[in-house]
């Protein structure tokens, strides 16, 4: 990942079809080409085979071991969570963005009904003309003070912290 240029807008995860939208990655890498986009983790068929592939910015680079992803991580200069909208994603919480926000990393995300949980720390969008004008914003407006209030964010939802509330609530 270091010799790729910056930015680099990245994804780390299973990259599964079912759960990500190949073509809005791809339209927004289409409209962004000075931008790097690292695609890390194993691929589906459909990614395998999708035209993303044929961009010179994108990059896709496979699984990589579980202790390296904050290495991997802190070379992203925004993180993406780039949804499929379905019965899967929509009510799925989202834990890889807890791991993005907890290393400051700015998030540009699909608009879910969970993802709501996360609207005062990351940008939530709609379509690929959102994602374009958002990570240009996370870009741009990534300040020392953004990166602590995430990390900050972040820490309210660790494993601890859920697993007090769930015993909060059964008493």
């Amino acid at each position: 990942i270091a010799p790729i240029p910056k930015p680099i807008i990245g994804y780390i995860g299973d990259i599964t079809s079912v759960r990500l939208n190949p073509d809005l990655i791809y339209e927004v890498a289409k409209q962004r080409p000075s931008y790097s986009f690292v695609m890390i983790g194993r691929e589906d068929a459909v990614f395998q085979a999708h035209a993303m592939h044929t961009l010179p910015n994108v990059y896709f680079l496979g699984s990589i071991a579980k202790n390296t992803v904050p290495q991997y991580m802190s070379y992203l200069d925004v993180c993406l969570n780039p949804q499929l909208l379905n019965e899967v994603t929509n009510g799925n919480y989202p834990r890889k963005v807890d791991e993005y926000l907890a290393m400051g990393k700015p998030v540009v995300a699909t608009k879910t009904a969970t993802m709501e949980i996360f609207k005062d720390h990351s940008f939530l969008c709609t379509n690929a003309a959102e994602y374009v004008i958002s990570i240009d914003k996370a870009l741009n407006e990534n300040t020392p003070e953004k990166r602590k209030a995430r990390i900050e964010f972040a820490r309210s939802h660790s494993w601890e912290n859920n697993v007090n509330n769930i015993y909060k609530l059964i008493k």
